[in-house]
């Protein structure tokens, strides 16, 4: 296809555009590049929190069962005074 006639084709493909209102947006690929490369980031940092607060949830329900058994040894070492 000859530079004309991708000329003549992109003009044409404008007036469909134009004339069907839909809104076209030109972005240079650089641009495109760096919002990539940002939402990956940003996935990644999402993907460690995620497995941080995993870790921490379960580091919660650790010492909450920690916590639990040192009631129930206290509860068992005041009534072994009791007696």
């Amino acid at each position: 296809m000859s530079v004309l006639e991708q000329i003549q084709e992109l003009q044409e493909g404008t007036r469909i555009i134009i004339t069907s209102g839909i809104t076209v947006q030109l972005v240079r690929v650089d641009d495109l590049k760096n919002l990539f490369d940002t939402v990956e980031q940003q996935a990644l940092h999402i993907v460690e929190l995620e497995r941080e607060l995993s870790r921490l949830t379960g580091s919660e329900q650790a010492v909450k069962e920690l916590y639990t058994r040192m009631e129930a040894v206290k509860g068992k070492g005041s009534e072994s005074n009791e007696c």
